[in-house]
């Protein structure tokens, strides 16, 4: 996307060494404005540079294998994000 939002290109690679994004099902903007979250089936990633290049958010271990399905960051806390999981249960957490 160019800074002005008029135009979008594809992205063909995930992070290094992960290969394509696999089902990616949502993508977010941070309350600040500053990062892009998505949610793919192979977890959560972040973007600190307009989506040139993306970061996979490392989670504990009991959140290791996320397939992200939804994610809204927290309008009064910017410290904390949602998620909601394929299955349905939603994790509160900590702002990547």
């Amino acid at each position: 996307m160019d800074p002005g939002a008029r135009t979008w290109r594809g992205q063909e690679h995930g992070p290094r060494g992960t290969g394509r994004f696999e089902h990616v099902h949502t993508l977010a903007v941070d309350v600040e404005g500053r990062n892009l979250l998505l949610g793919a089936h192979t977890g959560l990633f972040r973007s600190e540079d307009g989506g040139k290049s993306w970061q996979k958010v490392t989670l504990s271990a009991a959140h290791a294998h996320l397939d992200v399905m939804a994610i809204a960051p927290d309008l009064k806390d910017p410290s904390i994000i949602y998620v909601v999981r394929r299955d349905g249960g939603r994790r509160d957490l900590p702002k990547p």
